[in-house]
């Protein structure tokens, strides 16, 4: 192989690998990008839902003291199990253009991601999959908000109390996330992992209970029908 030929390849080689390097530096920097933006969602988040999110570095871990995770106290159990069962609305109306029903499948959705991902993604990325939750979240309240004028005075205390409860359903599992990153080189990361599994469980099966809360005053002002047949 002549001079000439071997410096072409040489050439070709080296172009070839810094456009690689130049593809490897703009998915770093994307990732990097998409993570500042995650956690710059969680400060937020966390200001709006104080005084609801409290968190201390320094407090130990005590499931035995947290009143609704007693199944922690024992044995270590999976966490419940999420399926199409929990998640199918109780209602058999026409969903055409209900944005309310789409939202919390939509959140239900994100809740399941973040079952099926959580094993399998490094702690500093937790914040992802709860982003994504929490802005399901934002779009199912949203959603809800947008029709509660045209709802029944007497339903809307159940409706805006379970909107509470659901806020405080956020801030247990951002509390979650966070004890599951501070101890996820501890002997307790598992127990944590399944603590966030468990609090993003109760935050989906209390969106199912605001839809039904919806759908039944929907029916009382004669705004909800049937299916088509």
């Amino acid at each position: 192989m002549s001079s000439s030929a071997t410096a072409c390849g040489r050439e070709e080689a080296q172009q070839l690998w810094e456009a690689e390097r130049a593809k490897m530096r703009q998915v770093l920097d994307r990732q990097q990008k998409q993570m500042v933006e995650d956690y710059q969602w969680l400060r937020r988040e966390e200001k709006s839902l104080d005084p609801m999110v409290h968190m201390n570095d320094k407090s130990p871990l005590t499931p035995e003291k947290e009143a609704g995770y007693t199944e922690f106290t024992g044995p270590p159990q999976k966490p419940p199990r999420l399926g199409a069962q929990s998640i199918q609305p109780t209602a058999n109306l026409d969903r055409t253009d209900d944005k309310v029903y789409s939202n919390v499948m939509d959140l239900v959705q994100a809740v399941l991601d973040l079952k099926n991902e959580l094993s399998q993604l490094p702690p500093e990325a937790y914040v992802g999959v709860v982003k994504k939750v929490g802005l399901s979240l934002r779009k199912l309240i949203g959603s809800v908000d947008s029709i509660l004028p045209s709802l029944p005075a007497s339903s809307r205390t159940e409706i805006e109390g379970t909107q509470k409860l659901l806020n405080k359903d956020l801030a247990e599992l951002i509390n979650k996330m966070r004890l599951a990153q501070q101890n996820a080189v501890t002997s307790l990361s598992e127990e944590c992992k399944r603590q966030m599994l468990t609090a993003s469980h109760t935050l989906a099966v209390d969106a199912k209970n605001l839809l039904d809360a919806v759908d039944q005053a929907k029916v009382l002002a004669n705004l909800a029908h049937p299916p088509a047949e």
